[in-house]
């Protein structure tokens, strides 16, 4: 979100759909970053290779620095629960 609101929606559906098991209706693992699928957004795809890889560098710094502060507050809030 700190590079451009703009991008969450598109995203967000690409990783909803990515991570969905059909046949369990539920989704798998806490989520990822995945490239195979990657759906950059317009402005970034219809520019050069070294945009388009700024533009992923920039994303997965961003992740990456957010990422272990908010995993980190829901494995305290559940450590204690069982699990199967």
């Amino acid at each position: 979100d700190e590079i451009d609101d703009s991008y969450y929606p598109t995203f967000k559906r690409a990783c909803d759909s990515y991570f969905y098991i059909p046949t369990r209706k539920e989704y798998r693992g806490i989520g990822g970053i995945f490239f195979d699928e990657l759906p950059l957004p317009a402005d970034i795809r219809s520019g050069t290779e070294e945009n388009q890889r700024e533009f992923v560098e920039a994303s997965l710094s961003k992740v990456s620095m957010g990422w272990m502060p908010s995993y980190e507050n829901i494995v305290r809030r559940h450590w204690m629960q069982e699990y199967s």
